[in-house]
């Protein structure tokens, strides 16, 4: 299978409270394999097993250049 994109921008909460920052580097992957990006969250229960939604105090901002590419990709 042949993607077309990969959701790089995302920053996962373990069910240990660790934090698994790994943007640049699927970034990186993506740029080097000319894929689009993408941000995700997933949703978990809050039951003291799963991670919660959302990024959990972290920032994370695309570049103007990121944005535009989405927004292209999504319009094509």
């Amino acid at each position: 299978m042949k993607a077309d994109g990969i959701e790089s921008n995302y920053i996962y909460i373990n069910k240990n409270n660790q934090k698994i920052k790994e943007c640049e580097k699927w970034n990186e992957f993506a740029k080097e394999r000319n894929l689009i990006t993408t941000i995700g969250s997933d949703f978990h229960s809050k039951d003291n097993i799963h991670p919660e939604i959302g990024l959990i105090n972290e920032d994370l901002n695309l570049t103007n250049e990121e944005l535009e590419t989405i927004i292209k990709n999504i319009l094509t």
